[in-house]
């Protein structure tokens, strides 16, 4: 019987993402094969049968991510950049402020323009967090992307940044010092492409979902890797 290594991380959060272990230890439950399953669970519950940390060192959970057969994380921009960098593309699910998971829908938006460019997918549902597992499974390479440039990976981790800060503080957060820290030091050219997934979202800011709540499957032209 073959053995499937997945490594869950739902991020450091305060607000609990019990839905998302939920879901994974209801598709665990489903497997024939053997599943070696790490969680990060950060203020959620535990896993039953897993082996859980509360937080990981990041370069620890890193490595983690390279060993991993499948990949799932909440959608967190520098979660996924660092799941990109140790070469693997996450399956993440966006947490919902209407269920008391995080302060806004940024999640939905984020998760849906990482989908299309190749760099993740996004489950917004649980049937479609299933399948997309069950895809990575029968196809293992599939899950795999060359691993991300070094100045790529600083300039998302810069991205992840912002984004978090405008999130925390949308109000407060444009200061001309702060604005100021974004821009390029002398003599180095920066380019930071933004997630233009915004301009097509609703009126209220909402993006709108695929009909089956997932992203592009394994094997779909629009799931192969693609620059960022």
């Amino acid at each position: 019987m073959s053995t499937v290594h997945v490594v869950v991380s739902v991020g450091t959060d305060h607000h609990p993402f019990d839905r998302l272990l939920d879901w994974v230890e209801r598709w665990v439950t489903q497997q024939d094969a053997s599943v070696v399953l790490t969680v990060q669970h950060g203020s959620s519950r535990p896993v039953a049968g897993a082996r859980n940390v509360r937080v990981l060192p990041p370069d620890e959970l890193r490595a983690l991510y390279a060993r991993a057969g499948l990949v799932v994380t909440q959608v967190g921009p520098g979660t996924i950049a660092d799941a990109n960098g140790a070469g693997r593309r996450p399956i993440v699910v966006p947490r919902d402020p209407a269920l008391g998971e995080v302060v806004d829908r940024h999640q939905f938006a984020y998760g849906a323009f990482m989908d299309r460019r190749g760099r993740a997918w996004c489950a917004t549902t649980e049937g479609a967090l299933h399948r997309v597992m069950d895809a990575g499974v029968a196809d293992v390479a599939s899950t795999r992307l060359p691993p991300v440039a070094r100045e790529v990976e600083a300039t998302a981790a810069r991205l992840a940044s912002v984004l978090e800060g405008i999130a925390a503080d949308p109000a407060g957060w444009f200061s001309p010092g702060r604005v100021a820290d974004l821009l390029p030091r002398r003599g180095r050219r920066t380019t930071v492409a933004m997630p233009t997934v915004l301009a097509g979202a609703h009126p209220d800011g909402r993006p709108a979902p695929p009909e089956d709540g997932a992203g592009s499957p394994p094997g779909h032209p629009s799931a192969r890797g693609a620059e960022f």
